[in-house]
């Protein structure tokens, strides 16, 4: 029986042909099947997504597994990834991108690392093809996300998880929205745990115009209650004053958003309302725009 240490977990909607390309760049590296297994959540495709899917669990019945779930959104495939890791750290790599060589081996000497007893999240470089390298900007490592953020703003990198800290914050689920910012988990990690942030390049990342980094606003407009969770988190957070008034001006604008689709919001909590006119005004210019 193989000592699993990490999963490998990948939410996934019609992305067949990148699929294979993701599990190529995992299965070439030597941790895969010893001390790392791929978890695919499979977030109601209606491509030939399952049939691969059903084949490669097939062919890697011990390191290889995956679920296929209604169509929810990223946010929601990820809440039920939870029931199903089963190994004390994961990792989430999209399905667009694919493992730098060598990567697992280094995911695998942190992890094991001594002093990350306090540490829910570490935070991995990501390539981005034609683009100069980034590097993470910290008062101390391992810290607070939101010391990291006010320090040089944020920027995606790739998530891995303590499975036990992750399990205990699942997303908000809206009914009718499919879209949640990810970033509301680590805001909320950081009210008990600290991130540690690896300046080492571990996924290979592309954003695609089908993707949802490409349409972030469109489909936060489309998910509006989410949003206002998300801009509540970074509101309350210990992040610098321009920061979390940014925040609450967000919460107003797709509370306004909200109420234009009658969305059900009463029952969240709300940032001051002095910042409700500003809001307001930015919802009026995304609706002029037309999104």
């Amino acid at each position: 029986m193989e000592n699993f240490l990490l999963t490998i977990v990948t939410c996934t909607f019609n992305r067949r042909d990148l699929l294979e390309v993701l599990f190529r760049s995992i299965v070439d590296q030597e941790q895969f099947g010893h001390s790392v297994k791929w978890l695919i959540i499979d977030d109601g495709s209606t491509d030939e997504t399952g049939f691969l899917l059903h084949d490669l669990a097939e062919r890697y019945p011990q390191c290889v597994d995956y679920l296929t779930i209604e169509n929810g959104g990223k946010h929601r495939a990820l809440n039920r990834a939870m029931s199903l890791v089963d190994t004390d750290w994961f990792m989430v790599v999209d399905s667009d991108d694919c493992l730098i060589s060598g990567s697992l081996g280094i995911v695998l000497e942190t992890i094991e690392k001594s002093g990350l007893d306090n540490v829910g999240m570490i935070a991995g470089l990501l390539r981005f093809k034609g683009s100069q390298k980034k590097k993470f900007s910290t008062p101390c490592n391992p810290c607070k996300f939101y010391d990291w953020v006010s320090l040089q703003g944020q920027f995606d990198f790739c998530p891995i998880f303590k499975t036990s800290v992750a399990k205990s914050i699942l997303y908000p689920e809206t009914p009718g929205e499919k879209y949640m910012a990810e970033s509301w988990k680590y805001e909320e990690i950081s009210k008990t745990h600290c991130t540690y942030f690896l300046n080492e390049e571990l996924v290979c990342a592309e954003y695609l115009a089908s993707g949802l980094s490409a349409k972030s606003k469109k489909i936060r407009i489309s998910s509006p209650v989410s949003a206002m969770y998300v801009y509540f988190g970074q509101y309350m957070s210990d992040r610098r004053l321009g920061l979390k008034v940014r925040g609450a001006v967000n919460f107003w604008r797709f509370y306004c958003h909200a109420l234009l689709r009658k969305k059900q919001c009463d029952h969240l909590k709300k940032p001051s309302r002095v910042w409700f006119f500003p809001g307001f005004f930015v919802f009026l210019y995304d609706s002029i725009l037309g999104w």
